[in-house]
């Protein structure tokens, strides 16, 4: 009896995944430095407000995997590793709505995100 082996193309397979790659980094278009812009600054702050707006998403059935990744940022300058956030326009928008005491410009975006807000109860 013989053990077959089949070996196949992983040309189609790696253009499947490189494709998702593509569409994957356009959904993900933000990160901690458009949250600086919101004035939130410190990483615990950010962690924080992150881990709330993915208990938000799983509250509501859905997958945070969809709205959140960490990436691994390496600095060549010092050879440290620091991390980073990635999000979708709705994992942004959680992350700022559910930002800790909010100073005046997390405010000013809280508010702008209230009022477009329409919510039929």
């Amino acid at each position: 009896m013989y053990d077959l082996i089949s070996r196949y193309e992983t040309t189609l397979n790696s253009k499947a995944e490189h494709f998702e790659e593509v569409l994957e980094s356009i959904r993900f278009m933000y990160n901690c430095r458009h949250l600086s812009e919101t004035g939130l600054f410190r990483k615990e702050d950010i962690n924080d407000a992150v881990g709330r707006a993915m208990l938000v998403c799983q509250l509501n059935g859905i997958d945070s995997r969809h709205h959140f990744k960490i990436v691994y940022v390496f600095n060549e300058a010092d050879s440290s590793v620091t991390t980073d956030w990635c999000m979708t326009r709705q994992g942004l928008s959680l992350v700022i709505m559910n930002a800790p005491a909010p100073n005046l410009a997390i405010a000013k975006w809280q508010w702008q995100m209230a009022n477009m807000m329409d919510v039929k109860m």
